[in-house]
């Protein structure tokens, strides 16, 4: 069996360095949203909604005066309950610039699909909520309720 020369082993050294650190990049900026979310919903379901709408980023709060924001999270507090639980429909990751997550959540009356987009401009203070879409009208994924609500599918006979 040959050795491998010094200089392949350093080149092969070298492209599993870039790749290992490109995969940590995208990895870290996907794990550090999720925290995020993962707090926006305890804040969520402790009615918090001052703190959430302060770590959004600047034009989220352009976009949605805090009052409205207030207003929007109670209504959504009324119409889903409180949070459950959720899980990862699709993610997207944009050079740890931004970062999209749609997820598939249950809340205590219905369970939806959910996105959260974020931003990082880069400025140190990480990514910061620049979206958030609640698909009540069942979009992205039908929208269904939970627990001990009952769902009935009719078909149609088009004779």
């Amino acid at each position: 069996m040959k050795n491998t020369s010094p200089v392949l082993k350093y080149v092969m050294l070298t492209i599993l360095c870039l790749v290992l650190s490109g995969c940590d990049s995208k990895g870290s900026s996907m794990d550090e949203v999720q925290e995020k979310i993962d707090i926006f919903q305890n804040q969520y379901n402790n009615h918090d909604f001052k703190e959430m709408y302060n770590q959004t980023s600047d034009g989220f709060k352009k976009a949605m005066s805090e009052d409205k924001f207030n207003l929007i999270m109670q209504d959504k507090i009324e119409s889903l309950g409180l949070y459950k639980k959720s899980k990862v429909l699709y993610s997207l990751s944009n050079d740890d610039a931004y970062v999209k997550i749609t997820y598939i959540s249950e809340y205590e009356k219905y369970t939806l699909a959910e996105e959260f987009g974020y931003q990082n401009k880069g400025d140190g203070n990480g990514f910061k909520m620049l979206s958030f879409l609640v698909d009540m009208g069942g979009y992205i994924s039908p929208v269904t309720k939970t627990k001990d609500s009952l769902r009935l599918d009719v078909g149609v006979n088009s004779n």
